[in-house]
């Protein structure tokens, strides 16, 4: 191979994590997280990590308690975002009231869910699932990225 042929390649292999960064999802919290957790942690393994948002919470906190600065606003930021966006999703066929109450609908919004699955039976879309009355679509939305069906 040329020298020529080389220097591209070089250049590829060193931008590599700068590409990987920027393939993080947008949302709130995303320059938060950059700030706080990818000057000791590539993002590589975090993008693997698929937590509970209480896992993610004890995680944070033990950086926290290593070094990691941060307001309580951007902890709270940088929580939510891992959550959002690198936790097992929910399979809303299968989920128990309290795996409804742990992403943060009511006991009686994930009750009115479950009654809804029984009586038409499996919930086959996020379109069908916002059909479900006593529960408001705008915080169905906002856990979108966390269902599959």
């Amino acid at each position: 191979m040329s020298f020529t042929h080389l220097v591209p390649c070089i250049v590829f292999v060193f931008a590599l994590p700068v590409f990987a960064q920027d393939e993080l999802p947008p949302g709130a919290g995303k320059v938060v997280f950059r700030r706080m957790c990818t000057q000791c942690h590539g993002v590589e393994g975090i993008v693997r990590s698929k937590m509970s948002k209480d896992r993610w919470a004890t995680v944070v906190d033990d950086m926290l308690s290593r070094g990691a600065k941060g307001t309580d606003e951007e902890i709270d930021q940088v929580v939510e975002y891992l959550a959002t966006n690198f936790s097992r999703k929910l399979n809303v066929n299968k989920a128990t009231a309290s795996d409804f109450t742990a992403l943060g609908l009511t006991e009686d919004e994930a009750q009115a869910i479950i009654r809804f699955r029984v009586e038409k039976g499996s919930v086959k879309s996020f379109d069908e699932l916002v059909q479900t009355p006593g529960v408001p679509a705008a915080k169905l939305t906002a856990l979108k990225a966390r269902l599959e069906f």
